[in-house]
């Protein structure tokens, strides 16, 4: 894989990763109830997920844009063009500081470590009758 390809798909996971976070935590956290949202989300993939936008966040403060896209993501998470603004922006910075990068990659693996993936990423909609979450299975499973 080519470096700029890495970049990409650093970028890529860290803003969806941000996303959901700001979606499902930083709601909470407004409301006053952030242990209550620790709580909910787990609080390994919790903090995982705050110290990678908190990482960004600080990176970011440095250049107006970026501080700017990231704080319109902020205010609408589920935006996809704001969306879009912020990983050009983290892809740019990324591409001039391969320390940083290195940094992301890192709080992205930390996090997949915390099975943060499974955490914010569990939506269920509509009539469910039935409903079974199954994580690692050896052997067979008769529901």
């Amino acid at each position: 894989m080519e470096p700029t390809e890495i970049i990409v798909n650093l970028a890529t996971s860290a803003v969806s990763l941000v996303v959901a976070y700001l979606s499902k935590g930083a709601k909470e956290v407004a409301k006053g109830a952030g242990q209550e949202a620790g709580k909910t989300v787990g609080v390994a993939a919790w903090k995982k997920a705050t110290e990678l936008y908190e990482s960004i966040k600080t990176k970011f403060s440095g250049e107006k844009t970026a501080a700017e896209a990231l704080e319109g993501l902020a205010k609408v998470p589920d935006d996809v063009d704001a969306q879009a603004v912020v990983r050009s922006q983290l892809i740019t910075i990324m591409k001039q500081d391969n320390a940083f990068a290195k940094q992301v990659a890192i709080l992205l693996t930390d996090a997949v470590d915390s099975n943060v993936d499974t955490v914010f990423h569990t939506n269920i909609a509509g009539d469910v009758g039935k409903f079974v979450q199954i994580g690692v299975v050896h052997g067979n499973v008769n529901i």
